[in-house]
């Protein structure tokens, strides 16, 4: 089965030589979604937080992961819009 991910690297402010790599995985309409958003959007999108709501664990060193559930999980439209 084809994995869909979203892979984000989180540098410490603190310690720039420390990272965190955060995995998303999302169903493969999810992503085409998020990702023409992003696209189409991408003056106004700049800079904008995604929000993702669930379980996170921990995979590895400085690694987490959380899989979408339900696409209300993933904040990635503004009222603005």
């Amino acid at each position: 089965m084809e994995q869909h991910y979203f892979e984000f690297i989180v540098n410490n402010p603190s310690n720039k030589s420390k990272t965190l790599t955060a995995k998303v995985n999302v169903s493969k309409k999810q992503i085409i979604d998020i990702r023409n958003y992003i696209f189409n959007t991408y003056e106004k999108f700049s800079l904008h937080p995604i929000d993702v709501l669930g379980e996170w664990r921990e995979t590895d060193d400085n690694t987490i992961e959380c899989t979408v559930t339900r696409p209300a999980n993933v904040i990635y439209m503004f009222a603005t819009d």
